[in-house]
């Protein structure tokens, strides 16, 4: 197992050349400096393509729900029985499922209000 204190140095990206009081170096920082080192242009959401929010919102829900099926049939084949599969089922039904269709209604609103 490798231990954070042998990835984080005084070498590591961000802390070379930072002197005492200086600010520590945040992920947001290290990545833009990536970006800007490999000519990495990240794309703000407003000058993205246009796509359509509702049909976006579909292709993430159905990659979302073959997601869940596939860790359910891990379960099922590591655990040797469905019980553990049911148990993240009745949790789905109860706690994502009534978020995700806020979500989609919030979506469609959004998108019948913006036409």
């Amino acid at each position: 197992m490798i231990k954070l204190k042998d990835l984080l140095k005084e070498s590591s990206p961000g802390f070379e050349n930072r002197q005492f009081g200086d600010p520590l170096p945040t992920v947001e920082d290290i990545t833009k400096k990536y970006q800007e080192k490999n000519g990495i242009k990240e794309e703000n959401l407003n000058e993205a393509p246009n796509i359509d929010i509702v049909r976006q919102w579909d292709m993430t829900e159905i990659d979302f729900m073959s997601g869940i099926k596939k860790i359910q049939q891990m379960m099922d084949k590591t655990t040797g029985s469905r019980t553990s599969s049911q148990i993240l089922d009745k949790a789905f039904g109860k706690q994502v499922s009534p978020l995700m269709d806020k979500l989609g209604k919030l979506i469609n609103d959004l998108s019948a209000t913006n036409k």
